[in-house]
């Protein structure tokens, strides 16, 4: 029968093998270390070893301790400084001039670009409203010209009716006197 090999190319048969084998080597060594561990901790050189770990964890804690407040006050007395250099500084009238200075300059600009924007918008106003006005002139013109035409042909009409009216009066009076 094939073994199938497992991921790290060992058979399935080899894996169990190994399983029993530390089953069974492993309480030869465990065995000895747990029962031997009060002797162990009771030798000198390890109580030594022990100490000395345990004195120089105490004094590496005691200089990171100390560290950590120098750099802390530092910090404090590097923020404290910078807020007052600050503090100074918004007071200084050679800043507060020169802050003024900055500020007209930056309002003048945004002055001079509102200013052009509405000289264009005025620009753009005045030739929308030539515009209407020329268009305005050209309808009035037309319309002048369309009641001069039909007010040129009333008047030849009433020219007419008013001639022939005259001319039947005439005529009528004349009648009457010979008459």
């Amino acid at each position: 029968m094939k073994e199938k090999e497992n991921f790290m190319g060992g058979t399935s048969m080899h894996k169990k093998q190994v399983i029993k084998t530390a089953i069974n080597v492993l309480p030869i060594f465990i065995v000895p270390l747990v029962v031997e561990r009060k002797k162990i901790k009771s030798h000198p050189d390890v109580q030594k070893a022990s100490h000395a770990t345990s004195h120089a964890t105490h004094t590496v804690a005691n200089k990171a301790s100390s560290v950590k407040d120098y750099f802390g006050d530092k910090k404090q007395e590097f923020d404290n400084k910078r807020e007052l250099k600050k503090i100074a500084k918004e007071n200084d009238p050679k800043y507060i001039k020169k802050k003024g200075s900055k500020l007209a300059k930056k309002n003048h600009k945004q002055s001079s670009k509102l200013e052009k924007k509405l000289q264009k918008n005025i620009d753009k106003r005045h030739k929308e409203e030539e515009k209407i006005q020329k268009h305005n002139e050209k309808q009035r013109i037309k319309e002048m010209k369309k009641y001069d035409n039909y007010n040129a042909d009333s008047i030849i009409t009433q020219d007419k009716a008013l001639h022939s009216e005259k001319v039947t009066n005439e005529l009528s009076f004349m009648l009457n006197v010979l008459f």
